[in-house]
């Protein structure tokens, strides 16, 4: 309490200055304080209208173009007859990460055995505008991106590598100043994902059999 109450006078003191303030300017030029207290009214009214048609006129606009979100895993079929990366069967929404223009997907059981890590989709109001697909490899110095344009119809391929040979943080969404990014043919990108799967699948067969080894 003993604290409490020096607080609220502090907080109170610039009010009471401002306040002994007006009251001076109401006693030296009462029609001058009124004809200022009216302007100041009006310019608070004009600023309460324009926050209003803001407020109004974009949920209005809202209304009028939804976004239309529905590019998920029901998409995976126009996706696959437009060479787009698809949208893994285990692969959920990020509640952590995007925003109404843009979707994270990504693996919901955070298994490392996938050569897909990462899907972006970017949206405006009249739909989507690019997938960002990424892909990685723990026995890879370099991770891989496509890119799928709506408004062009086009894919594209980019080989993203560190600068330096520093820590590499394969689960970035977006090349950073840091790394090297080189456009690739679908050819090269193709033949870079084979290898991958085929890494992996070894890998596995390996683990596999060392678990069943060691079960006998």
């Amino acid at each position: 309490m003993a604290i409490i109450i020096p607080v609220l006078f502090f907080m109170l003191l610039p009010l009471i200055f401002i306040g002994v303030g007006y009251y001076f300017d109401y006693k030296h030029d009462k029609r001058d304080f009124v004809a200022t207290l009216k302007k100041m009214a009006r310019e608070l009214l004009k600023l309460a209208a324009v926050t209003a048609i803001i407020t109004i006129g974009g949920k209005f606009i809202y209304q009028l173009f939804p976004l239309d979100h529905d590019y998920g895993k029901s998409y995976n079929a126009t996706r696959a007859e437009a060479s787009i990366p698809l949208i893994e069967a285990e692969w959920k929404l990020a509640e952590h990460a995007g925003n109404r223009y843009t979707q994270w997907w990504m693996d919901s059981t955070d298994s490392d055995r996938r050569t897909h890590t990462l899907k972006i989709i970017n949206y405006n109001l009249l739909g989507p505008t690019q997938e960002f697909d990424y892909f990685s490899n723990p026995a890879a110095s370099f991770r891989l991106e496509s890119q799928y344009d709506y408004q062009s119809n086009s894919m594209s391929y980019r080989i993203i590598k560190p600068k330096t040979g520093a820590y590499f943080n394969f689960a970035a969404t977006q090349p950073h100043p840091d790394e090297i990014v080189t456009s690739i043919m679908k050819e090269e990108f193709d033949k870079i994902l084979r290898d991958w799967q085929l890494h992996r699948q070894g890998a596995a067969k390996q683990e596999m059999g060392v678990v069943q080894r060691g079960a006998q």
